[in-house]
Protein backbone atom coordinates (compact mmCIF):
# COMPACT_ATOMS: atom_id res chain seq x y z
CA UNK A 1 0.00 0.00 0.00
CA UNK A 2 2.76 2.54 0.88
CA UNK A 3 4.84 1.62 -1.98
CA UNK A 4 1.47 2.17 -4.04
CA UNK A 5 0.99 5.45 -2.53
CA UNK A 6 4.80 6.82 -3.36
CA UNK A 7 4.28 5.84 -6.75
CA UNK A 8 1.40 7.51 -7.26
CA UNK A 9 3.14 10.44 -5.52
CA UNK A 10 5.97 10.64 -8.31
CA UNK A 11 3.29 9.58 -11.23
CA UNK A 12 1.39 12.80 -10.22
CA UNK A 13 4.93 15.41 -9.53
CA UNK A 14 3.45 18.40 -9.08
CA UNK A 15 0.07 18.36 -9.82
CA UNK A 16 -2.43 17.94 -6.96
CA UNK A 17 -4.73 14.59 -8.72
CA UNK A 18 -4.92 13.32 -11.66
CA UNK A 19 -7.52 15.01 -12.84
CA UNK A 20 -5.05 18.26 -12.84
CA UNK A 21 -2.52 15.94 -14.31
CA UNK A 22 -4.72 14.54 -17.38
CA UNK A 23 -5.72 18.86 -17.98
CA UNK A 24 -2.37 19.99 -18.24
CA UNK A 25 -1.52 16.84 -20.86
CA UNK A 26 -3.40 19.05 -23.03
CA UNK A 27 -1.16 22.36 -22.90
CA UNK A 28 0.63 21.16 -25.85
CA UNK A 29 -2.66 21.08 -28.13
CA UNK A 30 -2.37 24.99 -28.67
CA UNK A 31 0.46 24.49 -30.36
CA UNK A 32 -1.57 22.36 -32.80
CA UNK A 33 -4.88 22.80 -32.60
CA UNK A 34 -6.76 25.83 -34.81
CA UNK A 35 -7.33 28.46 -32.46
CA UNK A 36 -11.57 28.74 -34.02
CA UNK A 37 -11.52 25.11 -31.74
CA UNK A 38 -9.75 26.05 -28.92
CA UNK A 39 -11.69 25.55 -25.60
CA UNK A 40 -11.30 27.42 -21.84
CA UNK A 41 -8.44 25.19 -21.65
CA UNK A 42 -6.82 26.17 -24.46
CA UNK A 43 -6.81 30.10 -23.45
CA UNK A 44 -5.60 28.93 -19.96
CA UNK A 45 -2.90 27.45 -20.98
CA UNK A 46 -1.70 29.94 -23.57
CA UNK A 47 -2.40 33.08 -21.33
CA UNK A 48 -0.03 30.81 -19.11
CA UNK A 49 2.74 30.74 -21.46
CA UNK A 50 2.33 34.03 -21.87
CA UNK A 51 3.11 34.98 -18.25
CA UNK A 52 6.14 32.76 -18.40
CA UNK A 53 7.33 34.61 -21.28
CA UNK A 54 7.24 37.71 -20.10
CA UNK A 55 7.98 37.53 -16.76
CA UNK A 56 10.18 34.84 -16.45
CA UNK A 57 8.27 32.86 -14.15
CA UNK A 58 5.63 30.15 -14.04
CA UNK A 59 1.90 31.37 -13.27
CA UNK A 60 0.98 30.31 -9.94
CA UNK A 61 -2.19 28.27 -10.47
CA UNK A 62 -4.17 28.57 -7.51
CA UNK A 63 -5.95 24.47 -7.29
CA UNK A 64 -8.81 26.02 -5.33
CA UNK A 65 -10.61 23.19 -6.20
CA UNK A 66 -10.17 18.94 -7.20
CA UNK A 67 -11.32 19.88 -10.72
CA UNK A 68 -10.14 22.05 -13.45
CA UNK A 69 -13.19 23.02 -14.36
CA UNK A 70 -14.33 23.93 -11.48
CA UNK A 71 -10.80 26.42 -11.06
CA UNK A 72 -10.90 30.06 -10.41
CA UNK A 73 -8.54 29.89 -13.40
CA UNK A 74 -11.40 28.38 -15.83
CA UNK A 75 -14.57 30.81 -13.83
CA UNK A 76 -11.54 34.02 -14.71
CA UNK A 77 -12.05 32.97 -18.92
CA UNK A 78 -15.92 32.39 -18.50
CA UNK A 79 -16.17 35.96 -16.78
CA UNK A 80 -13.88 37.19 -19.23
CA UNK A 81 -16.07 35.51 -22.05
CA UNK A 82 -19.30 36.78 -21.02
CA UNK A 83 -17.70 39.98 -20.71
CA UNK A 84 -15.95 40.27 -24.31
CA UNK A 85 -16.75 37.50 -26.80
CA UNK A 86 -17.01 33.66 -27.42
CA UNK A 87 -14.68 33.82 -29.69
CA UNK A 88 -11.72 32.56 -29.21
CA UNK A 89 -9.48 34.26 -31.60
CA UNK A 90 -10.80 37.35 -29.68
CA UNK A 91 -10.40 36.26 -26.51
CA UNK A 92 -6.45 35.22 -27.25
CA UNK A 93 -5.92 38.93 -29.41
CA UNK A 94 -7.26 40.72 -26.46
CA UNK A 95 -4.76 38.52 -24.00
CA UNK A 96 -1.84 39.29 -26.56
CA UNK A 97 -3.15 43.32 -26.23
CA UNK A 98 -3.35 43.20 -22.28
CA UNK A 99 0.03 41.29 -21.91
CA UNK A 100 1.60 43.99 -23.95
CA UNK A 101 -0.43 47.21 -23.28
CA UNK A 102 -0.91 46.62 -20.01
CA UNK A 103 1.94 44.57 -18.37
CA UNK A 104 4.84 45.33 -20.77
CA UNK A 105 3.85 48.90 -21.75
CA UNK A 106 3.31 49.98 -18.19
CA UNK A 107 5.40 47.76 -16.00
CA UNK A 108 2.61 46.12 -14.70
CA UNK A 109 3.75 43.09 -12.41
CA UNK A 110 0.41 40.81 -12.04
CA UNK A 111 0.00 37.83 -10.29
CA UNK A 112 -3.14 36.66 -10.55
CA UNK A 113 -5.40 35.99 -13.63
CA UNK A 114 -8.33 37.85 -12.75
CA UNK A 115 -6.43 41.48 -13.94
CA UNK A 116 -6.83 40.02 -17.47
CA UNK A 117 -10.90 40.45 -16.52
CA UNK A 118 -10.98 44.19 -14.71
CA UNK A 119 -13.60 45.91 -16.61
CA UNK A 120 -11.74 49.12 -16.86
CA UNK A 121 -9.02 46.65 -19.31
CA UNK A 122 -11.68 45.10 -21.18
CA UNK A 123 -13.83 48.30 -22.50
CA UNK A 124 -10.68 49.50 -23.33
CA UNK A 125 -10.11 46.77 -25.54
CA UNK A 126 -13.60 46.73 -26.82
CA UNK A 127 -14.33 49.66 -27.63
CA UNK A 128 -10.75 51.00 -29.21
CA UNK A 129 -9.38 47.63 -30.31
CA UNK A 130 -12.24 45.23 -31.11
CA UNK A 131 -12.74 45.33 -35.01
CA UNK A 132 -16.33 44.22 -34.33
CA UNK A 133 -17.47 47.31 -32.37
CA UNK A 134 -15.49 49.54 -35.03
CA UNK A 135 -17.70 47.61 -37.70
CA UNK A 136 -20.70 47.65 -35.55
CA UNK A 137 -20.52 51.05 -35.83
CA UNK A 138 -21.40 51.32 -39.02
CA UNK A 139 -24.67 48.94 -38.71
CA UNK A 140 -28.06 49.53 -36.88
CA UNK A 141 -30.79 47.05 -36.09
CA UNK A 142 -32.35 47.81 -39.11
CA UNK A 143 -28.99 46.81 -41.28
CA UNK A 144 -30.14 43.46 -43.79
CA UNK A 145 -28.08 40.19 -43.06
CA UNK A 146 -25.89 38.56 -46.05
CA UNK A 147 -28.15 35.88 -47.63
CA UNK A 148 -25.60 33.09 -47.02
CA UNK A 149 -26.24 34.82 -42.75
CA UNK A 150 -29.68 33.91 -43.21
CA UNK A 151 -29.43 30.66 -45.08
CA UNK A 152 -27.38 29.59 -42.08
CA UNK A 153 -29.70 30.94 -39.28
CA UNK A 154 -32.49 29.79 -41.26
CA UNK A 155 -30.95 26.01 -41.42
CA UNK A 156 -31.91 26.55 -37.31
CA UNK A 157 -35.03 27.56 -37.45
CA UNK A 158 -34.86 31.03 -37.35
CA UNK A 159 -36.38 33.34 -39.48
CA UNK A 160 -33.86 36.27 -39.22
CA UNK A 161 -33.18 39.20 -42.01
CA UNK A 162 -32.00 41.85 -39.86
CA UNK A 163 -28.54 42.33 -37.73
CA UNK A 164 -30.86 43.39 -35.25
CA UNK A 165 -32.97 40.28 -35.39
CA UNK A 166 -29.50 38.38 -34.87
CA UNK A 167 -28.61 40.51 -31.94
CA UNK A 168 -31.75 40.59 -30.35
CA UNK A 169 -32.04 36.69 -30.18
CA UNK A 170 -28.16 36.50 -28.98
CA UNK A 171 -28.18 39.38 -26.68
CA UNK A 172 -30.97 37.67 -24.78
CA UNK A 173 -30.68 36.43 -21.08
CA UNK A 174 -32.15 32.96 -21.53
CA UNK A 175 -33.08 30.69 -18.84
CA UNK A 176 -31.89 27.29 -17.77
CA UNK A 177 -35.10 25.27 -18.99
CA UNK A 178 -35.16 22.50 -21.50
CA UNK A 179 -36.98 24.54 -24.59
CA UNK A 180 -34.13 27.73 -23.32
CA UNK A 181 -30.99 25.49 -23.67
CA UNK A 182 -32.38 23.94 -27.52
CA UNK A 183 -32.49 27.53 -28.65
CA UNK A 184 -28.98 28.10 -27.31
CA UNK A 185 -27.45 25.06 -28.49
CA UNK A 186 -28.99 25.92 -31.81
CA UNK A 187 -27.49 29.58 -31.49
CA UNK A 188 -24.14 27.92 -31.08
CA UNK A 189 -24.38 25.94 -34.27
CA UNK A 190 -24.46 29.15 -35.95
CA UNK A 191 -22.46 31.33 -34.22
CA UNK A 192 -19.64 28.36 -34.87
CA UNK A 193 -21.00 28.50 -38.78
CA UNK A 194 -21.05 32.06 -38.82
CA UNK A 195 -17.48 32.43 -38.13
CA UNK A 196 -16.31 29.53 -39.92
CA UNK A 197 -16.96 31.79 -42.82
CA UNK A 198 -15.13 34.77 -41.68
CA UNK A 199 -18.21 36.43 -39.49
CA UNK A 200 -16.67 38.46 -36.19
CA UNK A 201 -19.44 36.86 -34.16
CA UNK A 202 -19.01 39.97 -31.63
CA UNK A 203 -20.27 42.19 -33.88
CA UNK A 204 -23.41 41.15 -32.72
CA UNK A 205 -22.72 42.52 -29.34
CA UNK A 206 -22.15 45.79 -30.51
CA UNK A 207 -26.23 46.29 -32.17
CA UNK A 208 -27.59 48.24 -29.52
Amino acid sequence: MIKKIQEEIEELGKYPNFKWKKFFERACEINTLEIINWKKEHLLFYFAKKYKDIYSKEYSWKYNTPSPSKSFEVWQIKTLGAKLSADPKILRAYIDWVYAEKAIKEKRRFTSISFITKDEYVNEYKWNELPSNKAALHLDRSSPLPIEYIEIYKKQGFLFQTYGDAAFTHQANWCNNESDKEIIDKLKICSNELIAIGFDIGILQGII
